[in-house]
């Protein structure tokens, strides 16, 4: 498993091509975001939340009941008061390189054996140049943590790693940095006890998933919990407000059909949107002009297609491959249901990129194709 994580030999032109696209995508990002939107490349609201009536919602609060408590704790104690502090960003910069070596470790692996080394130049450049994970590769907010939670998941289904105490302990330190790790720490284990009939195993199982929940509901992670309500009419494509544009017809009948255009409506906003589309409306893509509407419009059309490529690809793969891999999934559930958008998807970005390419490896034409010229 070392060979995953360190430096390859057999990677070097692989790792430099990532750090030169990397640079090359995350510096245009930055003049952009500060040249044409004219906002703070490390925005993040919610470090200095200063809401009166939940004032420890903010991380700066250092409270223990604050959500995702430990990343509270660790920026307070690092004095990191800013994501533009030096701290944050070298501290972000090494996580999300490191998390992406991994995934490029992991295809080389993967495409080696059938000779379609090709395709991991695919995935450096799918993993560099997408906009959305360049945009956060600076920035230390708690889903550069979950992506390590997603991936930390993803490396013991995907190699099929027995269960251990390591892991739980890694899990529950990530848990603690983003609460809704829980949901795909909690599946995956679920999925893992079931692939065993070994009452050792099950036994284990259920202690690890009392640990995690007893963690969060512990500390700050049951604050959540207030936030389902308020996030249902949250921004014009909530349930509560399609709900109110289907009010003549009656309850049942206009709760349905809610339900049934939130599901493919917030797919779309999970694939493509940012936040600010989803609490204001797609209106918001004109509030800095021309320029910066032509921009978001292409984002929101490259973020789209290679999201659900990617999310379909993934899916293709694993559902024949590996299933306990799908478990990953369940990070978004089910804050899918009640605010969606691209900043929930991230934290499966990497790992998406990662399966897509393993799927298209899998088609022959393609592969055909690969070797003929390699």
């Amino acid at each position: 498993m070392n060979q995953i994580i360190a430096f390859r030999a057999d990677g070097i032109k692989f790792y430099q091509l990532y750090f030169l696209m990397q640079f090359f995508t995350t510096a245009i990002l930055y003049f952009l975001m500060e040249g044409v939107f004219v906002r703070d490349f490390f925005y993040y609201p919610d470090l200095t939340v200063t809401d009166q009536e939940s004032p420890q919602l903010a991380y700066f609060a250092c409270s223990l009941d604050a959500p995702n408590f430990l990343y509270t704790i660790g920026v307070c104690a690092l004095g990191i008061t800013a994501l533009s502090n030096w701290q944050a960003i070298f501290i972000a910069l090494c996580l999300n390189t490191l998390r992406d070596i991994i995934i490029i470790n992991i295809a080389l692996d993967a495409l080696s054996a059938n000779k379609t080394k090709a395709l991991v130049y695919f995935l450096v450049l799918m993993l560099s140049l997408n906009p959305f994970l360049s945009y956060n590769h600076l920035r230390l907010t708690t889903e550069t943590f979950a992506c390590l939670g997603i991936l930390h998941i993803f490396i013991a289904a995907y190699y099929r790693q027995p269960l251990s105490l390591k892991f739980l302990v890694i899990a529950g330190l990530l848990t603690a940095v983003r609460n809704p790790l829980a949901q795909p720490y909690i599946v995956f284990l679920l999925f893992s006890s079931g692939l065993s009939f070994e009452k050792a195993i099950f036994f284990k199982v259920i202690v690890y998933i009392g640990c995690i929940v007893g963690l969060i509901l512990s500390f700050g992670g049951i604050g959540y919990f207030d936030l389902i309500l308020p996030g249902l009419e949250y921004g014009p494509y909530s349930f509560i407000k399609i709900k109110l544009l289907l009010s003549d017809l009656p309850m049942f009948l206009s709760s349905l059909l809610s339900f049934m255009l939130i599901v493919p409506l917030h797919l779309f906003l999970l694939l493509c949107a940012r936040e600010l589309i989803v609490g204001y409306g797609f209106v918001t893509i004109f509030d800095n002009g021309l320029a910066a509407a032509t921009i978001s419009i292409i984002f929101i059309f490259i973020m789209l297609i290679m999201n659900t490529v990617s999310f379909y690809g993934t899916i293709k793969y694993f559902a024949k491959k590996n299933l306990l891999v799908l478990s990953i999934f369940a990070y978004i559930i089910p804050s899918f249901l009640i605010v969606a958008h691209l900043r929930y998807l991230y934290p499966l970005m990497p790992i998406l990129t990662l399966g897509c390419v393993l799927w298209i490896g899998e088609i022959s034409k393609i592969r055909t194709i690969i070797n003929k010229y390699s």
